[in-house]
């Protein structure tokens, strides 16, 4: 199920062509269902690859000394994740706005290499004006970009954490290694942020997985 365009239709034809005399579809989903609930993954997401991007602000900021001024200023991170792959993007901006919500996408997009065939996005209001369960009603822009880079967006539900399960994760992740690694780090500039930034982003990528030894 985790391969790119299988269904459970496809499973269920090949599994008739051995078994011809076998379960019928119903019958066979249900017994799928039934494993899901056994191994406890009722509530996993199949990703498959290439998908999906989750985009979301990060609830932590980071901030810079404005030379001229003095001002401290705020940096707004912004976090996309592929869930297949658990592959981040981070990049701060100086607000949350719309244009550099749209801004942060096209850095996303160009920085995979491609464009997903879904985006999930938070129900910000920079990309959700109403929020609905069955239709909501997105940023005419946002919509606009989406429909330029032919993307489907499908905002995560309010308060249904796991629509977008992987990239909280990611937001989580970013917060301990990335910006609380920086936390002391005097900066003057978000030029001098997003460096810092990329240098350590390219750190948690590599970093090895806690569970598993590596085989390298």
């Amino acid at each position: 199920m985790k391969k790119k365009s299988v269904t459970l239709m496809l499973l269920w034809e090949e599994y008739k062509e051995k078994h011809p005399n076998g379960l019928m579809y119903t019958q066979f989903c249900e017994r799928y269902r039934k494993f899901k609930k056994n191994n406890q993954i009722t509530m996993h997401i199949e990703h498959k690859a290439g998908e999906e991007v989750q985009v979301d602000w990060a609830g932590q900021i980071m901030s810079y000394v404005e030379p001229e001024t003095g001002e401290i200023k705020s940096a707004y991170i912004f976090v996309a994740v592929l869930p297949a792959s658990a592959y981040p993007f981070v990049y701060a901006y100086g607000d949350t706005k719309l244009s550099n919500w749209i801004d942060a996408h096209v850095r996303a997009y160009e920085y995979y290499g491609g464009v997903p065939k879904v985006t999930i996005p938070d129900n910000t209001k920079t990309a959700v004006i109403t929020p609905d369960l069955v239709d909501p009603v997105l940023n005419k822009s946002y919509n606009e970009m989406a429909r330029h880079y032919r993307t489907t967006l499908v905002p995560a539900r309010a308060y249904k954490t796991k629509d977008k399960a992987a990239d909280e994760n990611m937001v989580g992740n970013v917060s301990r290694r990335i910006i609380a690694v920086l936390r002391n780090r005097q900066f003057f500039s978000l030029y001098e942020i997003n460096q810092s930034i990329k240098e350590e982003l390219v750190k948690l990528i590599n970093r090895p997985f806690q569970k598993k030894r590596s085989t390298q």
